[in-house]
């Protein structure tokens, strides 16, 4: 009896082996998709942060290659530091264009500076006193410049202008106008049927006070439109607003423009992709003593301003940097799961099946 007991354990544990071993190969391909699926997740994350990422690099070197132009009057017959006009530069420009539209000057000379701080603004006071007796019967129009009769004086924005008029016959309507272009002023003085914009002339009879604030820098003319058989008499006085470039640190000289061999100048502002917005925002234009055109060209390269472009650039680096990050993670825990093992759990199985044959075949035995 016992060698048939023997034989039955036998039979019976090669019976559940069989049967674990199949169990063991049906599980097998659950095991195999379970596994896949983090490798299928992990390569999905890494082709996604990797395509934003350009997409972010590409939309912030998108290119724009737009000019902005616009033409600036400025300057008058007077010298020093009252000639220097400022032009702010946008941050996403790169370079800027200046040319010179020639007067009908030979000695016009203009000097381009650049800096990153703006000039403080300083003032100085004019005086002048005029007197203007009609040369003809009936109205009679003419310019009361405070630098000259028909030469307009240069104004930055915040400057006035202050007329005290004293006339002789009081029962008239004398009309004070100012401009800001030239083509008007010639008008209204050639032109008596020449009615200008009523928010630029002051209708007065006998004395008056005139103040004229100035909103916009440009060069302005004033005229008179004077009654029949009067004398004026004007007390100008003007308080003039000026950049101050002697107080900067950063002030560098790039080009100079004059009427014989040089009429435009090259700035570059932005020469670089990641540029800093903070430098050269300025154009300094010191002009002789004239009046002078310029012509202003702004060009821009990049769609985005410098801010933005570094803020696209740094999110596209950041993704790039984490995707690698979790890469090396990833293939580290790969590569310590595939290495050296042991199998004590195997070994020990084997011998404990070992054991129990053994000592089933000494029971049978006996």
């Amino acid at each position: 009896m016992a060698h048939r007991s023997y034989h039955s354990w036998s039979y019976e544990s090669r019976d559940n082996r069989t049967g674990s071993i199949q169990e063991s190969e049906q599980k097998r391909p659950r095991k195999r998709l379970s596994k896949n699926v983090p490798c299928c997740l992990f390569i999905l994350f890494i082709l996604l942060a990797f395509s934003t990422s350009a997409s972010l690099l590409t939309f912030s070197a998108f290119p724009e290659f737009k000019t902005k132009s616009k033409q600036v009057d400025l300057g008058d017959i007077s010298e020093g530091l009252n000639s220097f006009e400022v032009i702010a530069i946008d941050n996403n420009v790169s370079t800027v264009e200046l040319t010179l539209i020639p007067p009908p000057h030979d000695d016009v000379q203009v000097n381009i500076l650049t800096s990153s701080t703006l000039p403080p603004l300083s003032f100085t006071t004019l005086k002048e006193n005029l007197q203007i007796s009609p040369l003809t019967k009936g109205h009679f129009r003419t310019g009361c410049n405070i630098l000259s009769f028909d030469q307009p004086i240069y104004l930055q924005r915040g400057s006035s202008l202050k007329y005290n008029i004293t006339s002789s016959n009081h029962e008239v309507i004398n009309q004070l106008c100012y401009f800001s272009n030239t083509s008007d002023y010639i008008t209204f003085l050639v032109d008596y049927t020449f009615k200008y914009v009523s928010k630029f002339c002051f209708n007065v009879s006998g004395n008056a006070i005139i103040d004229i604030t100035i909103n916009d820098a440009s060069p302005y003319y004033v005229a008179i439109d004077i009654g029949d058989n009067t004398n004026i008499s004007l007390d100008i006085t003007a308080i003039r607003f000026y950049y101050n470039t002697t107080m900067l640190q950063d002030l560098s000289s790039q080009c100079s423009l004059n009427e014989s061999f040089n009429f435009s100048c090259i700035i570059k502002i932005c020469d670089g992709y990641l540029c800093d917005p903070t430098k050269n925002r300025y154009v300094i234009v010191e002009t002789s003593h004239h009046n002078i055109v310029l012509k202003y060209d702004a060009h821009s390269t990049f769609y985005f301003k410098p801010t933005v472009r570094l803020i696209l650039f740094s999110c596209a680096v950041f993704l790039e940097l984490i995707a690698v990050a979790i890469a090396l993670t990833m293939v580290y825990k790969l590569c310590k799961k595939r290495g050296p093992q042991t199998e004590p759990k195997c070994t020990c199985k084997g011998k404990a099946t070992s054991t129990r044959f053994i000592v089933s075949h000494f029971i049978g035995q006996a």
